[in-house]
């Protein structure tokens, strides 16, 4: 339940930002929404999150997994990556519209040249190996921010029970 409250938030926040910037902006150009839909493209984003899902899929579960057996582990997280993979590849698709409001064509311009330039390859073949070595800090400090992003919630909507803050690690 707390993975899915913080989920929701997180959803619920990139969504209105997106609505509020997209309003602000006229309708985009030809030129922005092939822009975008190269810059969506060459940030391989279903890759990216298989990575990040298989990195650190199992520490934003929490223990959950841990009292399954192995096989059941994996089948789990099986679908995890699947569903994620499928939602990646819907928003892929609907994201280009999306940012050709939100940003300029020089902007545009700019991220595409970067995500299609070595650098930018770089960042994207490279962010596997960053997750990996990322895993237990998000391990670490995934109790704390739980526990606090709770407490906050609960002051908020005056839960019935109290949430202990945690303490700085």
């Amino acid at each position: 339940m707390r993975v899915r409250i913080g989920t929701s938030l997180a959803a619920g926040l990139a969504a209105m930002l997106l609505a509020g910037a997209a309003s602000a902006q006229t309708a985009p150009t030809a030129r922005q929404l092939d822009l975008a839909q190269r810059y969506v493209k060459a940030m391989k984003l279903e890759t990216t999150v298989t990575s990040v899902v298989n990195q650190l899929g199992p520490t934003v579960m929490g223990g959950s997994l841990d009292s399954l057996p192995p096989e059941k582990r994996e089948a789990v997280m099986g679908v995890v990556r699947e569903v994620s993979r499928k939602m990646m590849a819907k928003m892929s698709t609907q994201m280009a519209p999306m940012l050709a409001e939100v940003f300029t064509e020089k902007e545009l311009e700019d991220v595409v040249a970067f995500y299609e330039g070595p650098s930018g390859q770089a960042l994207i073949e490279k962010s596997p190996q960053l997750s990996a070595k990322m895993a237990p800090l998000m391990n670490d400090l995934m109790p704390e921010m739980q526990t606090e992003m709770l407490a906050g919630m609960c002051e908020v909507l005056d839960c019935d029970q109290k949430v202990p803050r945690s303490t700085a690690s």
